[in-house]
């Protein structure tokens, strides 16, 4: 089973890259470019297992997006990407739910692990 992961992030250009380097792992990736479209994509697609979301998006924050999913499907692991990290959307982000918080440029081998962590439970039981 090719796990689903949706790419929320309104950069296009690391968006696709990210796919590209994600689909050579072996994942299959949507795309949204703010948190409306990636709430619509989750409550009518659905078979996501997975969120990877830009801590700023253009209208909101990445931060409001983990907390709309977390109210929406408990389980679904989200990690949060930031081009500027700091101690205090860290600690938030982890209050709101976030599995994992990842500084940008990205480190894939680092993201890599964290999928798998992440991903493991959903491995194991295919």
């Amino acid at each position: 089973m090719m796990e689903r992961i949706l790419l929320v992030d309104d950069n296009e250009d690391f968006c696709d890259a990210l796919a590209r380097s994600l689909a050579q792992e072996g994942y299959a990736t949507c795309t949204a470019r703010d948190a409306a479209s990636a709430l619509k994509h989750l409550d009518r697609q659905g078979g996501v297992a997975l969120v990877i979301a830009d801590l700023q998006l253009c209208r909101e924050s990445g931060l409001s997006l983990c907390n709309e999913i977390r109210k929406r499907k408990q389980n679904l692991p989200v990690i949060l990407l930031s081009a500027s990290p700091d101690a205090t959307s860290y600690l938030e982000a982890f209050r709101l739910g976030a599995y994992e918080y990842l500084p940008k440029p990205l480190d894939f081998a680092e993201l890599r692990a964290v999928l798998r962590r992440a991903l493991g439970p959903l491995r194991r039981s295919a």
